[in-house]
């Protein structure tokens, strides 16, 4: 089915997504903190 094709590829995209942003803020807050 289609549908759950692309609901997975919404789900990877996020996924991704909030990877990246826990990793910007992982960054940012330790770099606050470190200095």
């Amino acid at each position: 089915m289609p549908a759950i094709g692309a609901v997975r590829q919404v789900a990877l995209s996020a996924g991704r997504d909030l990877d990246i942003t826990l990793a910007f803020w992982r960054d940012v807050l330790g770099m606050g903190v470190h200095a």
